[in-house]
C-alpha cells in the first residue's frame, strides 16, 4: 500500500472551489499559499506524494495517481471547482497530470513496464502554475 500525505485546510468558502498544491519530491504542508488563500477564505489541500524528500526514485506517473486521490478527496467533500495548484516542480506535474486527466495516452513507464491508470484521474476546473 502507498501513504500519500495531504495536509486539508478545511472549509472555508463554502463548497465552490478548492486549491489543490502538490509537488513530486517537495513537502508543502507548510507551502507559503496555505495561509494566503486561507485568509482570503479559500480551501486547501497541501498534497505530498510518495516521493516527498525522496526526488531521485520519482516516477511521474505515480505522482499522477497521488494527485488523482487528493482532486478524489476533494470532490467527496463536495467541492464543485477544483483549482490544480502547481509551484516549482509542482508545475511540470499539474500540466502532466491535466494531460492526463482530459486525454490518457500513457502505455508504459520509461523502463518499458507496461502501464495503465488502476483509477479515475479527475480533470481539474483551472491550474495555476507558478
Amino acid at each position: 500500500a502507498t501513504t500519500i500525505y495531504g495536509h486539508y485546510t478545511g472549509e472555508y468558502d463554502g463548497k465552490e472551489v478548492a486549491f489543490l498544491l502538490a509537488h513530486p519530491s517537495g513537502n508543502f504542508f507548510n507551502h507559503y499559499l496555505l495561509q494566503t488563500l486561507g485568509g482570503l477564505g479559500a480551501s486547501c489541500l497541501a498534497l505530498n506524494t510518495r516521493y516527498v524528500g525522496n526526488e531521485t526514485s520519482i516516477l511521474m506517473e505515480m505522482c499522477v495517481l497521488d494527485i488523482a486521490v487528493g482532486m478524489e478527496f476533494l470532490r467527496q467533500q463536495g467541492f464543485r471547482r477544483v483549482v490544480l495548484v502547481g509551484n516549482s516542480g509542482g508545475g511540470s506535474l499539474a500540466a502532466f497530470y491535466q494531460s492526463q486527466a482530459e486525454n490518457p495516452t500513457l502505455s508504459s513507464l520509461p523502463d518499458g513496464t507496461p502501464f495503465r491508470f488502476d483509477r479515475n484521474v479527475p480533470p481539474a476546473d483551472a491550474i495555476v502554475l507558478l
